[in-house]
């Protein structure tokens, strides 16, 4: 019979949800804790879970999720999204990318510190040689993740899950015809090209236009977007 503390993390592993829980929130009191899961922040949790472990007949599948800024969607999916799926698929491989490098490097870290944490619940360790930032890798397996702005760095390196957040900086950006060709030039070149076959793409953003990129992939690929 399994002891309390074996169950719970037992539950750390199978469960995105109590992952994030404990990763942020480990050794806190219920006064002190960094992640407050909201019913929305539990929702967020279960469908990136749902959504990346579901198996799938097309080419490759995207989910958008679309909310106000300051609402935790970041913190909650892509902070720390991708080292639970990293540590629990050591073989795969990931890319984060955002509206800038230092963004997207930032992210990169905060999953960096938490494979270094809690790798050893999974059974998995960093890969001392590859260890930053901009690209981490798991010890004696192939899984990497990458870490770049949107548009950028990102030729050549194929990946089962890509998640862009925050591709838009600003309404500026938003409202220029111009950068939003150019964002959906980039997708194609540089985000579809790299994702493997079968794999997931989850788009975290805040919408300023009705043609921004998650329009045009509800557009152009309806028929594997799920928003």
């Amino acid at each position: 019979m399994l002891t309390a503390q074996e169950a719970y993390l037992q539950n750390v592993q199978a469960n995105y949800r109590f992952f994030c829980y404990h990763a942020h929130n480990n050794g806190r009191s219920d006064d002190d804790l960094l992640w407050q899961p909201s019913r929305f922040h539990r929702f967020l949790c279960d469908k990136a879970q749902e959504f990346v472990e579901r198996p799938t007949d097309k080419a490759y599948e995207i989910l958008i999720l679309n909310t106000p800024p300051q609402h935790g969607k970041s913190t909650t999916i892509t902070a720390t999204f991708p080292a639970w799926y990293l540590m629990k698929n050591p073989d795969s491989k990931v890319i984060v990318t955002s509206y800038g490098d230092s963004l997207a490097q930032r992210f990169g870290k905060q999953n960096l510190d938490k494979v270094k944490e809690h790798g050893k619940i999974f059974g998995v360790s960093l890969d001392k040689k590859k260890a930053n930032a901009t690209e981490f890798r798991i010890a004696k397996h192939t899984g990497v993740m990458i870490s770049a702005g949107y548009g950028s760095g990102l030729t050549g390196t194929p990946a089962d899950l890509i998640i862009i957040d925050d591709p838009v900086k600003n309404r500026a950006e938003a409202d220029s015809e111009t950068d939003r060709n150019k964002k959906w030039a980039d997708y194609i070149d540089s985000i579809e090209s790299r994702i493997s076959a079968g794999g997931k793409i989850i788009l975290i953003m805040t919408r300023w236009h009705e043609d921004d990129l998650a329009g045009r992939l509800m557009e152009h690929y309806e028929d594997r977007t799920t928003v």
